[in-house]
C-alpha cells in the first residue's frame, strides 16, 4: 500500500528520519491550552508517541515517534480532549511573529 505522504503532511504529520515515524504538529491558538487539552496530549504521547513531547519555539507542540499504522488512532484519540493537529506546514504556510518587540537595539 503506497502512503499518501503529502496528505499526511497536510494533516500535521511530517516524516521523521525513523522509519515509519511521524511528529505531529498541534494546533495551540496563541500557545494557549486548557487543563483539558494538555491531558490528553499526554495520554496520546504515552499511549502512540514514546512519552515525548515537544515544545516548538513557535508556541506550539509537536508528539514525536507517531507510527504510520497509528495514526488515525491518534487523530481519534486527540479530538476526544478538544485537539487539532496543526492544518499548516511547509513553505507557504502562516506563522506567527517571533521577534522580541522589546529589543534593547534601535
Amino acid at each position: 500500500m503506497a502512503v499518501d505522504y503529502a496528505t499526511l503532511k497536510k494533516g500535521g504529520f511530517m516524516r521523521q528520519k525513523q522509519k515509519n515515524n511521524f511528529s505531529l504538529r498541534l494546533r495551540v491558538v496563541g500557545g494557549n491550552l486548557t487543563a483539558k487539552q494538555l491531558a490528553k496530549i499526554a495520554e496520546v504521547s504515552e499511549n502512540y508517541g514514546d512519552g515525548y513531547v515537544h515544545l516548538t519555539s513557535r508556541q506550539s507542540v509537536e508528539i514525536p515517534f507517531v507510527k504510520l499504522d497509528d495514526v488515525e488512532a491518534v487523530k481519534d484519540a486527540l479530538a476526544e480532549g478538544d485537539v487539532e493537529a496543526s492544518h499548516s506546514s511547509g513553505p507557504g504556510s502562516l506563522r506567527s511573529e517571533s521577534k522580541n518587540n522589546y529589543s534593547l537595539s534601535g
